[in-house]
């Protein structure tokens, strides 16, 4: 009988509009939603005052979960950043087995784990310490060589923070990023095209950030998209040599041509201009 009461009584709430458990739509999340996001954010406090560095990260990003109005989001938010992550980034925070002090040792990859979250979950609030946040995480990587990684970080800075003080340095990094994964045997010729649009973004900037014209990163810019233009006509002009040592003369002119009319001035022009004139004498020996 009281299982049977019980359920009658659900019915009612369900499709009657007086129970007094319904919340009005535009009153926002319902007061427990409120009083469960204060428990999680004092509980949080507490784990951080304890040297819970991590699990006072999730707790704290638990309670923002719960209620998006809390009055001091910002500020916890700060902390996270700040305090936490920044500090497992820079090794200030050590960590042992079993989140003792026993072998305590830098936790780096917490810290960017962290931050990233933080920084893709709150982008849109406005706060102004994120771009400094996202700066710093894209620089550790690059500074590490993860350069696959930087260039992510470094796109997702210019996309969202474009009035940063970060954004025109970020251009010449990102750009950076994507030439340096082309050392070596390695060749993507959509990565050097990107390479060479940031580059020149970067020579063109004049907003706010560091980079004045005629400093390290300027003169860097400039030599790079060089290089790019030489390497691009190398791999042009190569592929001209390669139908011309098949003896497929129509196509190595067609290449050489190109490498003329796009990268004159290179030395793979001069090059191609050579291998064109023998390949035009093939050409007219099979007339």
């Amino acid at each position: 009988m009281r299982k049977l009461f019980a359920l009658s009584l659900l019915a009612v709430c369900i499709t009657g509009a007086g129970c007094s458990l319904a919340v009005p739509e535009d009153e926002g999340p319902a007061i427990e939603d409120q009083l469960a996001a204060q428990e999680a954010i004092n509980q949080a406090d507490q784990l951080f005052d304890r040297g819970k560095f991590y699990k006072a990260y999730k707790t704290y990003e638990r309670g923002l979960r719960l209620y998006r109005r809390y009055p001091q989001r910002e500020k916890i938010v700060r902390r996270e950043i700040e305090e936490i992550g920044v500090r497992f980034l820079d090794g200030t925070i050590k960590v042992g087995w079993f989140g003792t002090g026993f072998l305590a040792r830098p936790r780096r990859e917490v810290g960017v784990d962290i931050i990233r979250q933080v920084v893709m979950k709150h982008h849109r609030e406005g706060y102004e310490f994120l771009p400094d946040a996202q700066y710093r995480l894209a620089t550790y990587l690059f500074d590490r060589q993860r350069y696959e990684e930087a260039q992510i970080e470094f796109e997702f800075l210019i996309r969202n923070f474009r009035d940063s003080y970060w954004t025109t340095i970020s251009e010449f990094l990102l750009a950076e990023s994507l030439y340096l994964q082309n050392q070596g045997a390695r060749f993507d010729r959509g990565t050097l095209d990107d390479a060479q649009e940031h580059y020149t973004r970067f020579l063109e900037r004049s907003g706010p950030g560091p980079g004045p014209a005629g400093d390290e990163r300027t003169s860097r810019a400039r030599e790079r998209l060089d290089a790019i233009r030489n390497t691009k006509a190398e791999k042009e002009y190569l592929k001209g040599e390669f139908y011309f040592k098949r003896e497929q003369y129509h196509a190595a002119k067609i290449m050489l041509e190109g490498v003329l009319g796009r990268y004159a001035g290179t030395v793979w022009a001069d090059e191609a201009e050579k291998l064109l004139a023998k390949t035009q004498r093939k050409l007219d020996e099979e007339r």
